[in-house]
């Protein structure tokens, strides 16, 4: 629901943005999975095994473009957290807070590996091969 007309533009406005920049950011995540489909598409291997393949990356790519904002919005939550802990700690001589701000920075980094590992092609296609062909 929509209070006034400035605000109904700004949420058009925003809706449409968002729309682009979800657009973008699958483009450059097949744009990144380009060189390694490339190297499938020209390897020896048989086209019953590069098809499936090249469908995976193809889909993990989208995927990825879709949900890139989880990382990133883990990535800034743990940065501005971090911040204020740092300063906590700064203000009270304590080490409990710069602890915790450590333990945030290696949280977001896990975030973002489990990310890029989870949604990545090559991963979906070995777990097909091993575990749903028959």
């Amino acid at each position: 629901m929509v209070l006034s007309k400035t605000f109904r533009t700004v949420w058009t406005v925003s809706a449409n943005v968002g729309e682009q920049l979800q657009l973008a950011g699958i483009v450059i995540e097949f744009a990144k999975e380009l060189s390694r489909m490339q190297q499938v598409w020209q390897s020896s291997t048989s086209v019953n095994e590069k098809g499936p393949r090249l469908l995976f990356m193809g889909s993990a790519a989208i995927l990825r473009g879709v949900t890139s904002v989880v990382p990133e919005a883990a990535h800034l939550v743990a940065l501005s957290a971090e911040g204020y802990l740092d300063l906590a700690g700064a203000a009270t001589g304590s080490a409990k807070p710069i602890q915790l701000a450590a333990k945030l920075e290696s949280l977001d980094q896990w975030v973002n590996s489990t990310f890029q590992a989870q949604w990545d092609g090559e991963n979906w296609y070995a777990f097909a091969t091993q575990h749903l062909t028959m």
